[in-house]
Order: C-alpha cells, then structure tokens, then sequence
C-alpha cells in the first residue's frame, strides 16, 4: 500500500500543478474594463474584451449639449477616466431604458482610487438625480452637492451670478436715480458689481456716487 502511494504522489503532484495553472489562465481572461470615449458628463463607452458597452454613470446628472457648462463637465470626466482602465459597480438595475449599463464608476490615479460619480458631483460638473431603486449612495451624494453649492464650485458658479443679478436689479429699484450700491475693497482702486471675479472675501459696499467721489473707477470686467 506504501509502496503505491509512492508511485502516486508524483501524479499527485503533477495534478496540483495542471490544476494551479488553470485556475490562473482563468484569472487572466478576467477582462477589466477601460474607457474608450466620454460621451458626456455622465455617460461613457467602454470596452471589456472586444465587446463596447455604454455606461450611464448612476446617481447623477450632468448637463446636455447646448446647454451651460455642458462642455466644461465632458471635459473634467474625460480628466478623469479617458482611457483609463475603471472598476465598474452595479446596484439593483442592469440598464435603463436605452440599454446603457447602469454603473457606480472607480478610476485609480496616482494609487488613490476615485469614486467617479461623487467626484462629478463634488466638482460641480453635475447634480444629483436619484431614482429608485439605484439609491445605494443617494446620501453620500446629497452632501457633496450640498458643499460644491457652498462653494460655487462648476454649474454652481451660474445660481451665484443669478443671484447677484437679483441683488443688483433691487438696489437699482431702490436707488432710481441711478445711484446705487456697488462693492470697493481695502486694497484696490476699482469699484465693482456683487458677482464680480475680482471681488475679494472683504468687499465693503458704497453707494457709486460715493464711491466715484473718492477717487474709484469702474471695474473693466464687471462695469457697473
């Protein structure tokens, strides 16, 4: 009996061997998914094998073509995964009704792995759209929202310069002589709209007439 488990153990053997280099060829048909077109701020083509696959980025919306900032926000999510390999997750649903994938995306850049759908949403390249039941990362998603509007991150920058309009037409309407508030700043010799660029954090409001009175000009940028 020994004897004939001597003379097996190198088929034994032989066996693991046969057995280990299957399992790893396996492994290595695994095919890992890699961008090959950014189709817009929220969609994307793959290709896994020689198969292409359109991925709608789950959780999020980014702006049509036409539309503000629509150009701006192809271009951050081609930054950030263009010929990339990615690591694709799946909620509850496979696809939508065009027969995209529906995808949580992940890209590893200088050994940090992004979450690719909340990045969008943190740079304020896109908004949050939730629909159910593809919810798994709705929260996570609401409050990078919440900080890129804090902020005026992206598309956010468009709300804070509506907003400065507003603020303008009703001094307007309160100054109808056309004297009205503008915003001068410690350092600088220029007098400018709320929304202005050039504005810093510690700009002090004046009425223009004043303003003009001590020497300020107007900001060639916003005129006011």
């Amino acid at each position: 009996m020994k004897k004939r488990l001597e003379k097996r153990k190198p088929w034994i053997f032989l066996s693991f061997l046969l057995l280990t280099f299957l399992l790893l060829g396996c492994a290595e048909k695994e095919e890992v998914p890699k961008v090959i077109r950014v189709i817009d701020g929220d969609t994307i083509e793959v290709e896994i094998g020689d198969i292409d696959y359109k991925v709608r980025l789950i959780g999020i919306n980014a702006p049509e073509k036409g539309q503000p900032y629509a150009d701006e926000s192809t271009e951050a999510l081609e930054d950030l995964v263009l010929f990339k390999e990615v690591r694709l997750e799946k909620d509850v649903s496979e696809t939508d009704k065009y027969g995209r994938l529906l995808r949580y995306v992940y890209v590893t850049i200088d050994g940090r792995e992004i979450f690719v759908n909340e990045e969008m949403i943190g740079i304020g390249y896109a908004q949050v759209m939730t629909i159910s039941p593809d919810v798994k990362y709705a929260d996570l998603f609401v409050d990078a929202q919440r900080n890129a509007k804090e902020v005026h991150r992206g598309l956010w920058k468009e709300e804070e310069k509506q907003q400065a309009e507003e603020v303008e037409q009703q001094e307007k309407k309160q100054h109808p002589a056309g004297d009205y508030i503008v915003y001068i700043t410690k350092t600088g010799s220029k007098y400018h709209r709320s929304g202005c660029r050039y504005l810093s954090r510690s700009k002090i409001p004046i009425m223009k007439s004043e303003a003009i009175a001590r020497g300020y000009t107007p900001c060639s940028v916003c005129n006011p």
